[in-house]
């Protein structure tokens, strides 16, 4: 096998650091409410992806980040290297609910669009809002600022996530709006302008 340049692994490494810390979250949140509609889905999905590879991990013994197990079974070749894989395996693992993997399947088609559609996708994007409104049919907010598509989109997937690391599924999103504070993030379209 050839040898990766420093560079390189430098890309990789940058590209599968995760937080540590919970202190790092409101930076991580504020850095995805600044980004376009298609980034800030590509993020948000990422991190419903990496929950559920992480939990995988966890119930795999002898399987850590970074092994020559992880490799054969995450790597770019692996059985459980695709989001899709990934949900599969959650499912039968019994991280997953039949319920909670069709949501994280439409997470992931969304995520799809937005990373292979050619032309400019938002939550504007008439394919986008359909999805959306069948992710989103159970979500309600009661807030003093009526949340956009793009907040209620954040919030599952922040809940989704949530519920793949503790195994509860929240009914509401008071505790993403507890973690958030008394009210949203602003999205763009909010965000005073600079």
């Amino acid at each position: 096998m050839a040898k990766v340049s420093a560079y390189i692994q430098a890309l990789k490494d940058h590209g599968r650091a995760r937080p540590t810390d919970a202190a790092e979250i409101p930076a991580m949140l504020n850095d995805l409410m600044s980004e376009s509609d298609r980034s800030a889905i590509i993020l948000i999905s990422t991190t419903v992806e990496d929950a559920i590879e992480s939990e995988l991990i966890r119930r795999m013994p002898g399987v850590a980040d970074e092994t020559a197990p992880y490799s054969l079974i995450f790597g770019s070749d692996g059985p459980v290297s695709t989001f899709s894989n990934k949900i599969k395996m959650g499912l039968a693992m019994g991280i997953l609910s039949p319920d909670v993997r069709r949501q994280v399947d439409i997470v992931r088609e969304i995520r799809n669009a937005c990373a292979h559609a050619r032309y400019p996708t938002s939550f504007e994007t008439p394919a986008i809002i359909e999805a959306c409104k069948h992710l989103l049919a159970d979500m309600r907010v009661a807030s003093e600022k009526e949340p956009t598509l793009r907040d209620y989109f954040i919030m599952k997937c922040m809940l989704i996530t949530q519920y793949v690391v503790d195994g509860k599924w929240r009914t509401t999103s008071d505790d993403i709006l507890d973690l958030l504070g008394d009210e949203l993030p602003p999205s763009p379209e909010t965000r005073p302008q600079q």
